[in-house]
């Protein structure tokens, strides 16, 4: 990397290989910035302490090759939890992937998680980090830092940061919401534990030099919960796709099968009943080339969901995939369909599979909250079509029209780009980039 770019450092919790959506973000963005003008210095967990819910070593290949990348160790409540359940899997932000009736045991487990681990379970990284972060901060002259979220504890790294060295510039990134993330609901918290919270969120806010986010509704929330006049430092840098991940397509094979795909989790929250019934209720002729597919985990509720609509087309249920798996099985595909969770705030709820179903061009299918952020974003590009929950007479005819010939026609995707996006990022780290005297920062 070029030693008249501007060294940044990015404080981030999942990193490969660790897999998901959350990953992605800083992975490609690291990628690009370096074009613009900015070299980021990444400061990650080391993989062997760490606790991730997925793991995805397909992702290790976009890791720019000049990068440079610290890990620490951590101490991981996460992983103890696996041992005393004897399981393999690390549950979700907030349990969020488990079963709906749960023992004893795992209630107790919830509300230990709820109320000792404030933010996030993640928390016993922090010590680690913040003298890694000390250490890069003196060595490398950083005069910017950048921490995201989730895991929010991260953004206390920041808040430690920034105390420390006033005059450093810091980037809080809130990929998702803190206190209003749906999983909060299963914590069963005490309102000691919530105050703590919403406390802690508040001062990132407020003490942050400029927030990233990914959408306008998040914002507003952001925005309502400060003392503070905030909105002025809040800016959306939306997530996207890289279209190095799209360039080598394979040709679509030619059949008489109409493809519907889904791609991510498949829960009790997400509205399968209704575009299952939708294409139940189409007529013999037109269901009968129907093939349904999901892609990734489901639950025990939805598999008997599956099972029911079987016998009248075909669904094909296949578990997660890797991530340089995922632009050819899209671009199989007839019509991809985006599901909004029935969730508070679910207006805000931008999947990151919105981006890389736009990258092949293929037909989405939304069903959610039509003023949603994601509905907009399907919109704007003339992507496909939303629909509410529970409107199955205009799914099933938005199905029925897509049969016949594919409806749309991608408006400016282009700026969805991760290369775009680091472009855009590049230029405001350098206006936020002030050059601040070295002893100052090594205080």
């Amino acid at each position: 990397m070029s030693t008249t770019n501007k060294k940044v450092l990015i404080i981030t919790y999942y990193w490969p290989p660790s897999g998901g959506a959350g990953v992605q973000r800083w992975l490609k963005l690291s990628k690009y910035l370096p074009e613009f003008g900015v070299e980021p210095i990444i400061l990650t967990v080391d993989e062997e302490h760490a606790s991730y819910p997925q793991v995805d070593a397909s992702l290790l290949i976009d890791i720019h090759p000049d990068l440079q990348v610290r890990k620490t160790k951590s101490f991981e409540i996460l992983n103890w939890y696996k041992k005393l359940r004897k399981t393999s899997k690390v549950p979700y932000g907030g349990f969020a992937n488990q079963a709906e009736n749960i023992s004893l045991s795992e209630k107790i487990m919830r509300f230990i998680r709820g109320n000792f681990f404030i933010p996030d379970a993640r928390k016993g990284w922090n010590k680690y980090a913040i003298k890694e972060a000390v250490k890069i901060i003196s060595s490398e002259d950083i005069q910017t830092i950048i921490t995201t979220g989730p895991p929010h504890s991260t953004h206390l790294i920041g808040l430690k940061l920034k105390r420390k060295y006033p005059q450093i510039n810091w980037l809080a990134d809130f990929r998702d919401p803190w206190t209003d993330i749906f999983y909060n609901d299963l914590l069963m918290q005490t309102r000691i534990a919530k105050k703590l919270n919403i406390r802690m969120e508040r001062r990132v806010l407020e003490k942050a030099d400029s927030i990233a986010t990914v959408g306008e509704n998040l914002k507003k929330i952001l925005v309502e919960k400060s003392k503070l006049a905030i909105s002025e430092k809040i800016f959306i840098l939306p997530n996207g796709f890289d279209p190095a991940d799209f360039k080598s397509l394979e040709e679509k094979s030619s059949s008489n099968i109409f493809k519907i795909i889904y791609l991510g989790t498949a829960s009790k929250d997400y509205p399968f009943q209704n575009i299952l019934e939708a294409i139940h209720l189409l007529e013999e002729k037109e269901k009968a080339n129907i093939q349904f597919e999901t892609i990734g985990s489901f639950d025990y509720e939805t598999d008997l969901l599956f099972k029911k609509y079987e016998p009248s087309f075909t669904i094909i249920k296949k578990p997660y995939i890797s991530h340089d798996e995922v632009p050819n099985k899209l671009n199989s595909a007839d019509l991809l369909v985006l599901m909004i969770p029935k969730t508070k705030n679910d207006k805000l709820i931008i999947t990151g599979k919105i981006f890389e179903y736009l990258a092949v061009r293929k037909t989405i299918l939304g069903i959610g909250p039509v003023d949603g952020d994601a509905s907009k974003i399907v919109q704007e590009t003339d992507a496909g079509e939303f629909f509410q929950t529970n409107d199955i007479a205009s799914i099933k005819g938005f199905i029925r029209e897509n049969l016949k010939e594919n409806t749309a026609t991608f408006k400016g995707i282009e700026k969805y780009s991760r290369k775009k996006q680091a472009e855009k990022l590049g230029g405001l780290l350098k206006t936020l980039q002030q050059a601040v005297p070295r002893d100052e920062i090594s205080r």
